[in-house]
This record gives structure tokens, C-alpha cells and sequence, in this order.
């Protein structure tokens, strides 16, 4: 077979239209920041915050975490503007699941990861400048 029978082929055939486009929940996937978030007993930890699902506790996550030696880690992606919700891979089914902030005031603000640290440490500073200097 020469090179133009295998081109006049491929047009024949049309190779590109074969192919099946991803769902949109793959799609949605494929445009979220990874990271790594660590299970722990209370939750999947990730920037300092706690997040949880029912998804989690069904699959035994916080348990397994509790009953050995210490945290482990589990692929997440997340949206880089969206404090509220990550989502992590569960390897069973090989899908993403979501799990939310366990902290109400997150979800209620919806602000960024970066927003987050900032109100927490400007928070901190509050906390900080109310307790005064120590007295020995």
C-alpha cells in the first residue's frame, strides 16, 4: 500500500469521527488543579481544611485511616476558586466523587483557597491582638 492510498483511505474512512468524545463529567475533571489531599480520620485533609461525603464513609476511608498507623494519601482535584468542594478518585470504580468543606462559613462564603489562608491568619492576628501582651 502506497502513502496517497493510505491518505485517500483515511479521508474515505473518515478516522477521526471514530473516535468517542469524553463525557462531560470527564471533561469537567480533565479542567481541575490536582493535588493530593491526606486521609485522615476526621477527613480528607487538603490546604489545611477538612472536607467529607457520605461516598467517604461508605467506602471505609475515615476507618481505614483511623486503624492504621496514620494518614494516608489520595489523589483530588479541585477548582483553584472554590474552597467549598474537592473531588477524589476512588480506585474501585475508578470514579470522582465529591467530598465538601466540613466548615458551614466555607461553604457559605464560596471564596478561593488563597481567600481561605488569608481570613485565617488575618483571623489569627484578631485572636492574637485581643489577648494582649503576656504578663509574667
Amino acid at each position: 500500500m502506497s502513502r496517497i492510498e493510505l491518505y485517500s483511505w483515511g479521508l474515505k474512512h473518515r478516522a477521526g469521527f471514530t473516535r468517542k468524545p469524553p463525557s462531560p463529567k470527564d471533561v469537567f475533571i480533565a479542567l481541575l488543579a490536582k493535588g493530593t489531599a491526606s486521609m485522615t480520620a476526621k477527613g480528607l485533609r487538603f490546604a489545611n481544611e477538612f472536607y467529607n461525603s457520605p461516598k467517604l464513609v461508605e467506602l471505609g476511608l475515615p476507618q481505614r485511616a483511623r486503624e492504621s498507623t496514620g494518614a494516608f494519601d489520595v489523589e483530588i482535584r479541585y477548582a483553584r476558586y472554590g474552597a467549598e468542594q474537592i473531588w477524589f478518585f476512588e480506585n474501585d470504580t475508578c470514579g470522582w466523587h465529591p467530598a465538601l468543606n466540613t466548615d458551614p462559613e466555607v461553604i457559605r462564603l464560596r471564596c478561593s483557597h488563597i481567600e481561605l489562608e488569608r481570613f485565617r491568619r488575618s483571623a489569627e492576628e484578631v485572636v492574637l491582638k485581643t489577648k494582649g501582651p503576656k504578663h509574667s
